[in-house]
């Protein structure tokens, strides 16, 4: 979660959800589970609100990304969407996955490339 600090009078527009605390404004913003694909092939999860937060100063995303979420019920973790920032994911590129944006816990990855609809999913494998 993100969190930006404002002293009161620094801002004059409509705001996101706000808390009060000693006369400093602490506005919420949003984080968004997202997926990328790097130029190593490497599939990063996270929480950001960009998918470029994604990436360490040296990377670049060459590979697309999306949104993931975690399937209880299929104890597996769906990937789905495009990044905005890199396009839509190519997986034949995946070489290896970073599993500490999710918990640091492997589990079968598959994608909804008709989502919302979850009738077709593609197992994701890395290379």
């Amino acid at each position: 979660m993100c969190i930006c600090l404002s002293f009161f009078g620094n801002f004059y527009r409509k705001r996101p959800k706000s808390r009060i605390f000693a006369g400093i404004v602490i506005y919420i913003i949003g984080m968004y589970q997202k997926f990328i694909i790097n130029q190593d092939g490497v599939l990063k999860f996270g929480h950001v609100y960009l998918h470029k937060d994604l990436l360490a100063r040296d990377e670049r995303c060459l590979y697309g990304g999306g949104l993931w979420k975690i399937d209880e019920g299929r104890r597996a973790i769906l990937l789905y969407g495009r990044s905005f920032d890199f396009g839509a994911p190519d997986f034949h590129h995946l070489r290896r996955i970073e599993w500490t944006g999710v918990g640091g816990q492997p589990l079968p990855l598959f994608y909804l490339p008709h989502w919302p609809e979850e009738d077709l999913l593609i197992p994701v494998f890395a290379g």
